[in-house]
């Protein structure tokens, strides 16, 4: 056999000298390039249902072609769901008939925010159409129910002296802690005040009129929520404690004029005032008056009731009456 001649092995130098450029052209050319060390920081960091969050790309400087975000359970999860397409060349995301939308800088702003939407998001950036050096990021998102505004609820409808009374302080979210407040003190249940072992029910025991008026103050805390009660002022029912009858006069002639008033002290809400004349209702108020005569003379009882404590106190005279 012919050894090949110096022409033929200078041609398939040359030939083996371009092919090997030509690959290391193309190696560096789809080769992926140093991924930027890049993140994805949520802001605020925990989600609140029906309010929103930001997901911000942190780390990353470049102009790429496009951002993918993508949703799955936990970082762990190998499989994940497409949300949202943004293409930065259109300045448009492709998926609109959704709660997410994706600005210029790929931050992705969710609204509306569901418990349900908690989980692990992940961005793709992709850097141009060619190279296959795709950074990805992700970050999890915890979404909690925030707390309604607290409601104070009384154990009874009236807070009546010496009695036992209940506050419950209520609101709708997740895990709340409770504190309560009177007159702008903090309540750690020491003393005569009680409260519950989750610290939503506050008791105080025979209560009165001068100690516990309030105002009384609920505070919730939970994750994502610190909200406050409205002041709560206690109106304690109490009394009546004592009786004046007016005039002192118990002598009158026949065809003078008898006027007797009553009042009592100390009496929440007003008391009930009636007049008895020998045991028989004579007047469903405070006053009693006529012009005497000799069936006037007997004795008088002024009788003062308050319905919302029960209390009933009475005080009586004798009316004489001279005269044919």
């Amino acid at each position: 056999m012919e050894r090949p001649s110096k022409a033929s092995q200078s041609r398939g130098s040359s030939w083996k000298g371009l092919l090997i450029i030509t690959a290391s052209i193309l190696s560096c050319w789809i080769q992926p390039t140093s991924a930027q060390d890049i993140t994805v920081e949520v802001e605020p960091p925990l989600g609140t249902q029906g309010l929103s969050v930001t997901f911000h790309i942190v780390g990353y400087s470049g102009t790429p072609v496009m951002y993918n975000w993508y949703y799955k359970t936990s970082a762990q999860q190998p499989s994940r769901k497409h949300i949202v397409t943004y293409s930065t060349y259109n300045r448009r995301q492709l998926q609109t008939n959704i709660r997410q939308r994706v600005y210029h800088n790929g931050s992705m702003f969710f609204p509306n925010l569901l418990v349900n939407d908690s989980g692990y998001y992940e961005v793709q950036i992709i850097k141009d159409r060619w190279t296959l050096d795709r950074p990805e990021a992700g970050a999890p998102l915890k979404v909690y129910v925030g707390l309604s505004k607290p409601n104070i609820v009384t154990s009874n409808n009236t807070a009546v002296e010496n009695n036992d009374f209940t506050l419950t302080c209520n609101a709708t979210g997740y895990l709340p802690s409770t504190t309560w407040y009177i007159n702008q003190r903090v309540q750690h249940g020491t003393g005569r005040i009680r409260l519950s072992p989750d610290n939503k029910t506050l008791t105080l025991p025979k209560i009165t009129r001068s100690e516990n008026k309030g105002p009384y103050m609920c505070e919730m805390v939970n994750i994502v929520s610190h909200v406050n009660s409205d002041g709560f002022i206690l109106d304690v029912a109490y009394g009546p404690d004592s009786m004046t009858i007016l005039p002192a006069a118990d002598r009158y002639n026949v065809g003078e004029h008898i006027q007797l008033t009553c009042s009592a002290q100390s009496c929440n809400p007003p008391a009930q005032l009636t007049w008895l004349q020998n045991g028989q209702l004579v007047s469903n108020s405070g006053t009693f008056s006529a012009t005497a005569a000799l069936n006037h003379a007997g004795n008088y009882t002024c009788v003062a009731y308050n319905s919302l404590t029960g209390i009933r106190h009475s005080q009586s005279m004798n009316i004489i009456i001279y005269g044919e």
